[in-house]
């Protein structure tokens, strides 16, 4: 078993053309993390949240949202930007980069896999 720990998460450019995005994410298709008002060149920290535990493999899909998230909606609605697996084969490899780019969007997310 492997914990993930997000660290933080950089919009380099945004998807919205006007306005600001409204990304999430999910892991194992559950909502673990939302933002309002992101703009491009913003960087949030993540830290405060909670570790997440997966076995072998997870899979990390980043959305902006086009309106309020409802509980048990379909997200593919949303603006998929990307999505990767993250493997437990990370543990120990120390900070971690994943490059989600589509959409017109382009965001960095930091993070670290412990055992």
């Amino acid at each position: 078993m492997a914990r993930l720990k997000l660290i933080s998460i950089t919009c380099k450019d945004e998807q919205d053309w006007l306005g600001s995005d409204e990304p999430f994410l999910t892991l194992g298709n559950k909502v673990i993390w939302q933002a309002h008002g992101v703009d491009a060149g913003e960087a949030l920290c993540m830290e405060g949240l909670a570790e997440v535990s997966f076995f072998a493999t997870t899979k990390v899909v980043l959305y902006e949202s086009d309106h309020d998230l409802e509980e048990g909606e379909d997200l593919s609605k949303h603006d998929k930007i990307g999505e990767w697996t993250i493997s437990e084969q990370l543990i120990g490899k120390g900070e971690q980069n994943l490059d989600f780019v589509g959409n017109g969007a382009h965001y960095l997310l930091k993070f670290f896999v412990f055992p």
